[in-house]
């Protein structure tokens, strides 16, 4: 892999399923976790396109509308990450330019990180730098008790991700199943709660319990995928995803080699900086 003002590149964002699951849940969810970060009131149903005009390839995971006190508008960005990156705040920079170029309004950057795995992820650029920070949702610092006590099943489906506060995964587990039981409004939705709650177990690595438990529930829950079936899933996605991106990479390095290509171009159909395309070489 190429480097990052000369560091290692690793891909931290979420697996399709994960990344798929956040961005539906975050205009319901967004309501309680919001305040945990920021005063700002979200303007309902103002959510707003994730992409960008010109050549730049990153589509933002979700951004909407807010209101400060004052009632100025503001644009409130959201990234889902499943473990921390160190340059991540260099990518929100890239986001933070392209967001206030396309709606002319201040934004508030969040980064919403489902573990507490990896690096040292710093939320601030050196002095000097135009863009400022980020702030930082983790997800794994917040107590239990916060998403058990939510009425809003998508919360409480995010407890798998929280601090147990020293309470063993075993009797965690069940809560919130018990909570989330309790406060769908029929089968059906109960079902589509559960699914969720199960996609977010992979994260903290329990979806086999979380798995056993459901499948043992009265309800009809056999359509649940195993644990081992899921991680299969999951690797074929990310294998498949992985040889386009290297194809590309193979066929644009060869253009530029010939002279049909020059770097910039190159750099900018794969999404990354001139810098990183050059690490790769």
């Amino acid at each position: 892999r190429g480097t990052i003002r000369g560091r290692q590149k690793t891909e931290t964002h979420m697996p399709n399923d994960q990344d798929r699951l956040f961005k539906e849940l975050i205009a319901k969810t967004l309501p309680e976790l919001l305040p945990l970060k920021s005063e700002l009131t979200p303007i309902p149903n103002s959510t707003l396109s994730p992409e960008f005009a010109g050549t730049f390839q990153r589509h933002a995971d979700y951004l909407c509308k807010a209101v400060d006190s004052e009632g100025n508008e503001w644009v409130l960005h959201f990234e889902f990450q499943s473990r921390r990156d160190a340059d991540m705040v260099y990518r929100m920079r890239e986001y933070h330019f392209y967001i206030s170029q396309e709606y002319n309004l201040p934004v508030f950057p969040i980064v919403i990180l489902a573990s507490s795995e990896g690096p040292k992820m710093p939320t601030k650029l050196p002095k000097g730098e135009v863009f400022h920070e980020f702030h930082l949702l983790e997800l794994s610092k917040i107590n239990l008790d916060f998403f058990q006590q939510s009425d809003t099943p998508e919360v409480v489906a995010m407890g798998i991700l929280s601090d147990f506060d020293g309470m063993p995964p075993e009797e965690v587990v069940p809560k919130l199943i018990d909570r989330i039981v309790e406060i769908s409004p029929n089968e059906s939705e109960l079902h589509h709660h559960l699914k969720q709650f199960q996609i977010f177990s992979r994260i903290p690595k329990l979806s086999k319990m979380v798995t056993r438990k459901l499948k043992a529930m009265p309800i009809t829950m056999n359509d649940f995928p195993t644990a081992e079936e899921s991680f299969f899933n999951e690797g074929k996605e990310e294998g498949r995803k992985e040889g386009l991106e290297e194809g590309k990479w193979e066929a644009l390095a060869s253009l530029v080699k010939d002279g049909l290509h020059d770097v910039q171009t190159a750099a900018s159909r794969l999404a990354i900086s001139v810098d990183e395309y050059m690490g790769r070489m």
